[in-house]
């Protein structure tokens, strides 16, 4: 059996409450953002039996395309992590 798929998916954005900042509680607040994420995944496969069905093979190869690909950012003096993101990121895989 040969297939193919696929998928696209997001994350949303939102804003990092403390951010850079010391103090949550301060006379003006801007809170930074970050942008919604999103992936458009591609599979390819294959999946057979062979010797009369006492061997079998399957194999997959994918390629991912993120765009705004949202990571954590740990912020060591405060002891936490901030959400950023990257603009573009590719990745792929054979299995």
């Amino acid at each position: 059996m040969a297939y193919a798929s696929y998928t696209r998916g997001f994350k949303p954005g939102g804003s990092n409450l403390t951010f850079g900042r010391e103090d949550v509680v301060s006379p003006i607040v801007v809170l930074p953002i970050f942008e919604e994420e999103t992936i458009d995944a591609y599979e390819v496969g294959l999946k057979t039996d062979l010797a009369d069905g006492r061997v079998r093979v399957n194999g997959a190869a994918f390629f991912y395309t993120y765009d705004n690909l949202q990571y954590q950012v740990p912020i060591r003096r405060y002891f936490r992590a901030e959400l950023a993101t990257f603009l573009s990121q590719k990745s792929w895989a054979l299995n």
